[in-house]
């Protein structure tokens, strides 16, 4: 699981990222050449998305055997990224393709190329033409007639570009906001079958719903469903072996696979094991060599550079069944990983004393792996929009077996984020003492709640023992939205326990009534992030939003209007903890038991529909402070330096700053 992080509460950034409203003129503010801006301050400004460098100086501290790892995951994790565009839409790679060929003109009329920018910067920010946020598709500023004069114009010189026929066909996929205007629709309107209704690419034109549910095998997270003739298979992402013929986007993964084996020659010998298991993977397609590399990779917890590479989240399918690809690589940040493993070595005080019933209780431990990490790299799924926090693996059998590893990116965190949250707090907070309360201790509480969330919410747990295979698999579509509240339900559960004082998981400033009181604004403020429609698309807004309605439902916290503003205010502490007691509770229930008509029942009842006045309201409010509403990254860059006899001397890590020129450099071929 991934966890992404507003200014407020606990949730996706999935992420640090959200973009800009559609159809939004695009003003961009661009440091290019120049010197990066201070930490905490964008590199670029595009309407509503701020893009931020990150930077690993821990990198330099390791010695060169480590650094020359960590370059071939690096690598490794660049090359897969063409394999999400692929997932996202029959045409993305195309798409993509298109922007790179038009980039590379230096006499593209000034007019044109600043709206190409404009498109591109957001197209790259999301690995495709939809919103992260609201699954909504975005459009260009720049027609299709002026799009098709400026290739008319170049084509003598870039043959490669696409041919009148070719542009005509990509033009419903790029121009016609109406043509498959959702990426992921879990609950489409009227009834509508939701594999149509969602433009991803895990399933062939005209599979329907109902097709897949009667077919007996589940697919795997390094599949899709094709339609050929009449019939429906399992199309495996693989590169093939002698005797297994190669899979889709094979091209893509051989380079992964080169990768992963130079890589290999520089790994430490613990994670060797995991490592040839993933490579095994990529080859063959065969999930169980997938299953063996994470009851591995999970035992390897010494090793300062750490990765994840592969078919991880299925968010974005509108069953919940196929995985995206993301490739990431970390290096530890050593101080930071205390705080987390205090979480870890203190699991089963947390496990007894939760408050859903007995027979969901782990009733033996293997304590979980926690660390926090600087992000050196994330592509697919895992970046330019990164997360802040990862639990893995998601299997709940393996998750029960062999144990878990949970990530703090504390470099993802540094963005600013308490400044942020004073600038809403002033709008979306009713009182000087509200915002006091909500303020006192933010960073502590802020690292405190993704810990919480990570190590021990997806932590915690058991399915029903008298249910064959993993449980939560039954609950499908609704599957991602329970999972994340209940371990967001966990944080909120046992932030402000004296316990955590103790610890030294977070500070004495911090309470339990600042923490609901950010958690109550932070739902209003989500409003913002879905400027069309009244339902949330996203499985961690989903959550966030399901268990601010459930609070007020129970008397915890109420909805007030004092001069024409609305106001989420929490009424009384000790009701709104009860009241989450009590969702933790049934939420377990439902995951351990595969309940999916309860699971339907909840998330629908409070986790999807809004009042769009009440969001036209937010939006509103929210546009004078011109903060932010969409995040991305410029990742460090890795070069390596040879000596005279050519042989690596070092890797030299870079921090340019330059967003364009990085996703130009990642989609070339090496």
């Amino acid at each position: 699981m991934n966890i992404m992080i507003t200014t407020l509460n606990i949730k996706y950034i999935k992420h640090l990222l959200y973009i800009i409203p559609l159809f939004l003129n695009c003003k961009m503010e661009v440091m290019e050449n120049t010197t990066i801006p201070p930490r905490g301050e964008p590199v670029l400004r595009c309407g509503n998305l701020a893009v931020y460098q990150l930077f690993c100086e821990s990198f330099e501290q390791l010695p060169l055997e480590l650094k020359r790892y960590a370059y071939h995951l690096y690598r490794a994790s660049v090359e897969g990224r063409a394999i999400l565009f692929d997932q996202h839409s029959p045409r993305s790679l195309e798409i993509d393709a298109l922007l790179r060929l038009l980039f590379e003109q230096e006499n593209l009329p000034s007019d044109f190329k600043t709206k190409l920018e404009s498109y591109a910067i957001r197209f790259w920010a999301f690995n495709g033409n939809y919103d992260y946020e609201t699954s909504r598709k975005f459009t260009p500023e720049f027609s299709f007639d002026e799009l098709l004069s400026v290739v008319k114009e170049f084509r003598s010189t870039i043959p490669e570009l696409p041919s009148d026929v070719e542009l005509e066909e990509l033009k419903p996929y790029i121009f016609d906001i109406n043509f498959k205007p959702i990426l992921t629709n879990k609950n489409p309107v009227d009834n509508e079958d939701n594999i149509s209704a969602s433009a991803v690419n895990f399933y062939d034109e005209g599979i329907t719903r109902s097709d897949i549910e009667h077919i007996a095998v589940r697919l795997s997270l390094n599949g899709r469903f094709a339609k050929v003739g009449d019939s429906i298979i399992e199309e495996i992402y693989r590169t093939g072996t002698p005797d297994i013929p190669p899979g889709r986007m094979a091209e893509a993964l051989k380079r992964v696979v080169v990768e992963l084996e130079s890589a290999l020659q520089f790994a430490p010998d613990d994670a060797q094991p995991a490592l040839k298991e993933l490579i095994n993977y990529f080859r063959t397609g065969d999930p169980e060599a997938f299953n063996r590399h994470c009851r591995l990779w999970v035992k390897e917890t010494t090793c300062p550079v750490d990765y994840i590479i592969g078919f991880i989240e299925s968010y974005a399918d509108p069953l919940g069944m196929c995985g995206s690809f993301e490739g990431m690589v970390f290096v530890e940040d050593t101080i930071t990983t205390k705080i987390m493993r205090a979480l870890a070595q203190n699991a089963e005080w947390f496990e007894h004393r939760m408050p859903w019933d007995e027979r969901f209780k782990k009733k033996s431990f293997t304590p979980p792996t926690a660390r926090a990490f600087n992000v050196l790299v994330g592509t697919g799924d895992g970046g330019p929009h990164c997360p802040a926090g990862i639990n893995l693996p998601n299997d709940q059998r393996l998750r029960e077996t062999v144990g878990t590893k949970n990530f703090l990116l504390t470099n993802v965190l540094e963005t600013g984020a308490e400044d942020r949250a004073r600038i809403l707090y002033r709008e979306f907070l009713h009182t000087d003492e509200e915002r006091q309360i909500a303020l006192a201790g933010f960073k502590s509480r802020h690292l405190a709640l993704i810990g919480l969330h990570e190590v021990v919410g997806h932590g915690s747990g058991r399915a029903d023992p008298q249910i064959l295979g993993d449980p939560s698999d039954m609950l499908k579509e609704f599957g991602s939205t329970i999972e994340e509240a209940r371990a967001d339900l966990v944080a909120y559960y046992f932030i402000g326990d004296p316990y955590l004082v103790e610890l030294g998981v977070h500070s004495p400033e911090v309470t339990r009534q600042g923490a609901y009181c950010a958690m109550l604004a932070g739902a209003l403020i989500d409003l913002r992030d879905v400027p069309e429609g009244d339902q949330f698309e996203e499985d961690h807004s989903r959550a966030g939003w399901l268990i601010a309605n459930y609070i007020i439902s129970k008397g915890g916290a109420c909805v007030e209007s004092i001069d024409d503003k609305h106001y989420f205010r929490l009424k009384d502490v000790d009701v709104a903890h009860n009241a989450i007691g009590e969702l933790l509770s049934e939420i377990q229930r439902i995951k351990a038991t595969g309940d999916y008509l309860s699971a339907k029942r909840l998330v629908e009842t409070y986790g999807i529909k809004f009042d769009p006045k009440l969001r036209d309201e937010v939006v509103k409010r929210a546009r004078p402070l011109n903060l932010p509403e969409r995040f991305a990254f410029v990742m460090p860059e890795l070069e390596l330096v040879k000596n005279k006899m050519g042989g690596v001397k070092d890797v030299k890590i870079i921090h340019r700053g330059d967003f364009i020129k990085q996703m130009l450099d990642f989609g070339n071929k090496r």
